[in-house]
């Protein structure tokens, strides 16, 4: 009977827990949904800008329930946000998983992926970037900011670099010492004035265009595959020694080049026509020219077809100013079509006169005029008085009689000047 009772009382208890554990497990779902739920409104918080929050929840609303869990942000690991209309991507720090953002077309103005450490690709491309901070990317490998505002970018911290194109923005240099991964380069407009890339031996594509590039140093890319280098103004470039480059994939055309030195396999498939003539300024009176002081390794014996001028040792002779010359360069079955345009300056100085006293040895503007009389010192007159020129002989008797009037006047003050002296000493 007793047994019995118990086991009554087991089975209510155990009934008991059974509601009460249902009860604490529907608590805890219910707590983790609402917390999700409260989470995802913080996020859609943090965003600023109200298109970019509508792409949000277009986009990432995975179980389209209308709300952004963590679980829909932790699920985000590409981004395509192009031509959006968006101003601000504030709060995009969110997205701690994401490795592929696109945010191309835009109006942004700054860009800060900090939070973003896992990117590895970014498209920033034709926005109104002016600050761009990659610092906190180092697992970045493709990056393309071009066409934006940007008068310098820093990818120092950036090692694991491969593809980077940046043209169409306003710095005049960029650091790639470190971006020793780099495999493409590309820069298509903008005010590029120098760039090294010794340290860059993984290049293997390069593309440079429309920039007022001045040198180009390709000696350390040895395994380069293809170049674009057109519309700069570089005067001379060096191909030789890379074993990976052919023909078909060189086009150095619209340049402002005399020389281009190749050991490319089927060089006559490399484009370098329509080269841009160069300016070379040069003194008063200046007839000749060495072409070297341009490039000191160009072939005399590559120049053929000259015309405006001679050439002769690759020293240009018989320069005049305004001269054109033009000249082909053919060097291991590359040819070139080469032009320079001579500026002399024609304001030679004069050269310098010997001017005299009326007998030869006149004293200069600092003559002295000595008087008479023991009584009065030696009196030195200012140039202004002394330094009467001759007025030349000429039909016009108004010069000669005015010439006439002053000398009488500044004779005159002196005679004044003198009298003066005296009158005080017999005082």
């Amino acid at each position: 009977m007793k047994a019995r009772e118990n086991m009554t009382v087991i089975k209510k208890n155990r009934k008991v827990i059974a509601v009460i554990c249902a009860w604490l497990m529907a608590i805890a779902i219910f707590m983790v949904y609402t917390a999700d739920k409260s989470y995802g409104a913080d996020i859609l918080g943090s965003i600023k800008d109200g298109n970019f929050r509508n792409y949000i929840e277009r986009s990432f609303d995975f179980d389209h329930d209308g709300q952004i869990t963590q679980q829909d942000v932790d699920r985000v690991t590409v981004m395509d946000v192009d031509n959006a209309d968006i101003e601000s991507l504030e709060g995009i720090e969110i997205f701690a998983n994401l490795k592929e953002l696109s945010c191309r077309g835009n109006h942004l103005t700054e860009l800060d992926l900090k939070g973003n450490t896992k990117l590895e690709k970014l498209n920033c491309e034709s926005n109104d970037i002016t600050l761009l901070d990659l610092s906190g990317n180092p697992e970045l490998t493709d990056l393309n900011c071009y066409g934006n505002e940007l008068s310098a970018l820093d990818v120092s911290g950036n090692t694991k670099l491969k593809n980077f194109q940046c043209g169409d923005n306003s710095f005049s240099t960029i650091d790639l010492s470190r971006n020793t991964a780099l495999e493409s380069f590309a820069y298509i407009g903008g005010s590029l004035e120098q760039i090294d890339l010794s340290h860059n031996t993984e290049l293997r594509s390069l593309w440079i265009t429309a920039a007022p590039l001045k040198s180009l140093d390709l000696s350390n890319n040895d395994k380069l595959e293809a170049i674009v280098c057109t519309w700069t103004e570089i005067r001379t470039l060096d191909l030789r020694d890379k074993p990976y480059l052919q023909g078909e994939n060189v086009n150095v055309s619209y340049n402002e080049m005399i020389s281009l030195h190749s050991d490319i396999p089927h060089g006559s498939e490399v484009s370098a026509y329509s080269e841009r003539a160069i300016n070379v300024d040069l003194p008063c009176g200046e007839t000749s020219y060495d072409l070297r002081k341009i490039d000191p390794e160009i072939m005399p014996q590559y120049i053929t077809g000259v015309s405006g001028g001679s050439v002769e040792d690759a020293t240009v002779s018989g320069i005049y100013d305004g001269m054109e010359l033009t000249y082909t360069y053919t060097e291991n079955g590359v040819t070139l079509a080469a032009g320079i345009v001579f500026h002399v300056e024609n304001d030679c100085p004069a050269e310098p006169s010997d001017e005299t006293g009326g007998d030869g040895t006149g004293t200069g503007s600092g003559s002295v005029i000595t008087g008479q009389d023991s009584g009065t010192e030696n009196m030195e007159l200012p140039d202004s008085i002394v330094s009467i020129e001759k007025v030349p002989e000429t039909g016009d008797n108004t010069v000669t009689y005015a010439a006439a009037i002053i000398a009488c006047i500044v004779l005159g003050g002196a005679a004044t000047v003198l009298i003066g002296a005296r009158k005080k000493k017999g005082m």
